[in-house]
């Protein structure tokens, strides 16, 4: 399954269509939050493609300060 993880703070990639916002989970410095970014707060500065068998595992892999936003993806 592939994912997208959005970064509110680092670099960008392109050819990634993003599932809704309402798809999104949201981690904030390692907190868990089943709804995606909705602030203005930070702007977006990056994303990645992961592919993983489960969001758990996207979850596990994201480094431990910082705002992600994580959501399935569909490459195009």
């Amino acid at each position: 399954m592939r994912f997208v993880v959005l970064a509110f703070g680092s670099s960008a990639r392109s050819d990634v269509a993003l599932a809704p916002a309402e798809t999104g989970t949201l981690v904030v410095d390692g907190a868990v939050h089943p709804a995606g970014f909705d602030g203005a707060a930070a702007a977006l500065t990056g994303f990645s493609l992961v592919e993983a068998v489960s969001l758990d595992d996207v979850l596990d892999a994201l480094p431990p300060r910082g705002t992600f936003e994580v959501r399935p993806a569909d490459v195009t």
